[in-house]
């Protein structure tokens, strides 16, 4: 049966190249300044017959961002081991950007205020997850409670 997707599968085909090393082609080098997801543009799927049986745990790498690349550095936060840092006026500017983006907090819109929980997907981004915990119910808040 034909399977009709309609989304950007490019970047779940991507997320599998990253960590299967068995179906991913060859990447090319990208050149000074361009995007990480750059080694994969224009290039095809290795043999489709030969995909189910070259799937394996062990062939899985879990932190694909941490490897160096040629012409590319990945951001100084994202390391192989995980370490504990306190968010203060000593980190620099795209460590602190960072914390801000990971950090559980409320999104204030217009008239309504959103939950917002990184912390539940971050397995999926290559993150260590945190256990859950008691996350407490603000969306009665108002706009100016959830700024404070």
């Amino acid at each position: 049966k034909d399977l009709n997707l309609k989304s950007l599968f490019k970047l779940v085909q991507v997320w599998a190249w990253e960590r299967f090393r068995d179906i991913r082609p060859e990447a090319r080098e990208i050149s000074k300044g361009e995007p990480r997801i750059a080694q994969w543009s224009c290039l095809n799927q290795r043999d489709k017959n030969n995909e189910k049986k070259s799937l394996s745990f062990d062939d899985f790498d879990w932190r694909p961002y941490t490897k160096p690349l040629e012409n590319w550095n990945p951001p100084r936060f994202y390391l192989e081991e995980a370490m504990w840092m306190t968010v203060d006026d000593d980190l620099d500017d795209e460590f602190l950007s960072f914390a801000r983006c990971v950090r559980s907090s409320q999104l204030v819109g217009i008239g309504f205020v959103e939950g917002y929980y990184p912390n539940r997907v971050a397995m999926q981004f290559g993150f260590s997850q945190d256990l859950p915990g008691l996350v407490s119910d603000h969306s009665s808040f108002t706009e100016k409670e959830a700024w404070e």
